[in-house]
């Protein structure tokens, strides 16, 4: 009797839920395999591990949103961590977030049942009412904490700030928040000076093909300098 290479699709939802139920014949080896091949493919595992893997990726960019310079420090200095810009860490943060959430609500789904007998049984059962109420207690703690800027939770905000104020140390400070975003015109206009001396300025430094209407986070952006070194050297024009 000869095998047969069709695969059950199943609906992403756990039992009970799951209904529905069809065939489908790969068209190729490859494709039967990405179409998670019969019964070697179990998707409670998959979605475990993947809840696992987006746990560590949330962790390692919290890290990095928690330690790296903020606000318009991070654009004044063109910073970046191996080539990944703030930007890509928040990106990567929100999209993993997201996943992460929607991955515990399927395994919480897959294990709702033996949650809730956990919850409904009495402590001296090995059951986990008391756990669960001590855990809800101290999350609303730390989210009043937090939300009221009381110690501990405050505390930990603060040591953040100064770990990302760090990184400007020794960096000439901007003149003003969003400096990068200036035009060259505009430039003139805060260090008083004529805009064509900046151009010319500029064109020393080996840029050329820049105008009055030029901004200096594209220009900086182009020639792979952070603003501040350009900042530094047409400031020189006053």
């Amino acid at each position: 009797m000869q095998a047969s290479n069709e695969i059950c699709v199943f609906s992403v939802w756990p039992k009970p839920y799951q209904k529905i139920k069809m065939r489908y014949r790969p068209h190729s080896e490859l494709e039967g395999v990405l179409f998670m091949h019969g019964k070697n493919f179990k998707f409670r595992s998959f979605i475990s591990v993947l809840t696992f893997i987006s746990f560590i990726i949330l962790m390692l960019t919290g890290l990095e949103l928690f330690v790296a310079p903020h606000d318009h420090t991070t654009d004044w200095l063109s910073w970046s961590f191996y080539g990944i810009s703030q930007d890509i860490f928040a990106e990567l943060h929100i999209i993993f977030g997201l996943l992460f959430l929607l991955t515990s609500l399927i395994h919480i789904a897959y294990n709702l049942k033996p949650l809730l007998s956990y919850l409904k049984k009495p402590a001296r059962s090995n059951g986990l009412l008391s756990e669960a109420l001590v855990a809800l207690i101290v999350s609303i703690v730390i989210t009043v904490g937090t939300v009221a800027g009381m110690p501990g939770p405050a505390n930990i905000i603060e040591l953040g700030e100064r770990f990302q104020k760090s990184w400007a140390i020794g960096y000439p400070e901007a003149p003003m928040p969003n400096t990068e975003s200036l035009s060259i015109e505009q430039l003139g206009l805060l260090l008083q000076v004529d805009p064509n001396l900046l151009i010319d300025q500029l064109r020393s430094m080996g840029i050329s093909d820049v105008d009055t209407q030029a901004v200096i986070e594209d220009i900086a952006e182009e020639h792979d300098i952070p603003p501040y070194k350009i900042y530094t050297a047409i400031k020189q024009a006053k």
